[in-house]
């Protein structure tokens, strides 16, 4: 199915493009714009899901990808978010990380970060799969 969009949308991700009036796009990609926009991705907060944080600091990586699509999953022994100081702690199950580190507010953006600083976690990811569909992830790799 085709849709001609006669809007102007545009999408700041780690792929950056314009959908300009009058271009046709297969209906899956209209549909993966949508339930990007869907998930929201938690802001600053003091405690995660139980878990106190040793200070205010967002969500990155795992925990935002858990947070946002609802994941019921183990939570990872060392959970990652995003600090205000220009410092690394480590401390009670969390590593937060400097500003420069913040991740795009999106399935690539967090994704990347869980992928490059948190490395492998076959449980979330399998649950983060279903929980997608495979159209987005494959916009993520490509």
């Amino acid at each position: 199915m085709i849709l001609l969009l006669e809007a102007y949308f545009i999408w700041q991700d780690r792929f950056s493009w314009m959908v300009r009036e009058g271009h046709v796009f297969q209906a899956m990609d209209f549909d993966f714009m949508e339930t990007a926009t869907e998930h929201r991705f938690p802001g600053p907060v003091t405690v995660f899901q139980e878990r106190r944080l040793p200070e205010r600091a967002t969500p990155a990586g795992y925990s935002a990808l858990i947070d946002a699509y609802g994941l019921e999953v183990p939570l990872p022994l060392t959970l990652s978010a995003i600090g205000d100081h220009h410092r690394v702690v480590e401390r009670a199950g969390w590593r937060i990380t400097t500003p420069r580190h913040q991740p795009h507010p999106s399935l690539a953006g967090h994704l990347t970060f869980a992928l490059k600083y948190e490395g492998l976690d076959l449980t979330v990811l399998k649950r983060l799969f279903l929980a997608t569909g495979p159209a987005p992830i494959e916009a993520v790799v490509h």
